[in-house]
């Protein structure tokens, strides 16, 4: 994939991140739901024409998608149903 670099590098710099999903009492599905329904945002916004906007939104959608397997393994909350959803 594309970001496979920044997948292998990411769980380093994740910390300051999990804390804040956990301050929030996010769930690793709820991480993977916010994710989704921004890359949604990013698409309305490819729509619109604004591209800048479209890149942050599925930046930030990427970042969720792949923060959300390891505040899940970190949490110990690592399951069967959030692998498919992820």
């Amino acid at each position: 994939m594309i970001d496979d670099a920044f997948r292998a590098r990411l769980p380093r710099y994740a910390g300051p991140l999990l804390a804040i999903y956990a301050r929030l009492s996010l769930s690793p599905n709820h991480v993977s739901l916010i994710g989704f329904a921004v890359a949604l945002l990013a698409s309305i916004a490819v729509a619109r024409g604004e591209p800048t906007a479209a890149f942050v939104l599925w930046w930030l959608s990427r970042l969720a998608d792949g923060t959300d397997g390891i505040y899940a393994r970190h949490v110990g909350r690592s399951s069967a149903f959030g692998a498919y959803l992820d």
